[in-house]
Parts: C-alpha cells; sequence; structure tokens
C-alpha cells in the first residue's frame, strides 16, 4: 500500500486516500493523472506496461 501512496504523491494527489474507490468517476483522477500513474509504476519496477 505505501507503494502506491507514494505513486499519488510522485503526480501531487498525495491527498488521495488509499482505499478511495471510483477514483475516476467521482472526477479525483482524470486521464492524465492515469497516464502519470502509469508512468510511476513504469518507473518503479523499470518495465514497460502494454496498452
Amino acid at each position: 500500500m505505501q507503494e502506491i501512496k507514494q505513486f499519488f504523491i510522485n503526480i501531487g494527489k498525495g491527498d488521495i486516500d488509499e482505499n478511495e474507490q471510483n477514483l475516476v468517476s467521482n472526477d479525483i483522477i482524470d486521464s492524465l493523472d492515469i497516464l502519470n500513474l502509469v508512468n510511476e509504476i513504469e518507473k518503479y519496477y523499470d518495465k514497460e506496461l502494454d496498452s
């Protein structure tokens, strides 16, 4: 869970609770945030995600 929290902090969304649900449908994050999260995940695991 700490890694996930750090991903959100890294994209400037550190105020999001890790237990929060429906982030997109509740307009908490948008498509750019999702792209930034994917980038953070790829950097952390040093792997590219298939789209």
